[in-house]
């Protein structure tokens, strides 16, 4: 998941730059793997995806990381189900550090 989020954001940062639509095309692509291949877990208001397709550890930097590129998509996007899955991943995270405010 990390190194398919950083390609994601070298899309998106060349889209900035280079406005050319196929990049976000690619980078709107990933979102569908993430939403439909990766393992999403939890229900109602918070939600994290699993790093690895068969996986089901929490991992809290690769689950922002998802959030951070989903509300970057939808940012240009515009697309509805979105921010609603990156708002339920950060939620998550929030709702779990450890004592002394890091993350696993």
């Amino acid at each position: 998941m990390v190194c398919t989020i950083l390609v994601v954001n070298a899309f998106l940062d060349a889209y900035e730059v280079l406005k050319n639509e196929r990049y976000i095309q690619v980078a709107r692509g990933s979102c569908e793997f993430i939403l439909n291949d990766l393992n999403v877990i939890g229900q109602n208001e918070v939600i994290w995806f699993g790093n690895i397709v068969s996986l089901e550890t929490q991992i809290d930097n690769a689950n922002l990381l998802v959030a951070s590129v989903l509300a970057g998509v939808y940012s240009l996007t515009r697309e509805k189900n979105l921010p609603k899955f990156a708002s339920k991943a950060v939620k998550f995270s929030l709702k779990y550090p450890n004592k002394d405010s890091s993350w696993y």
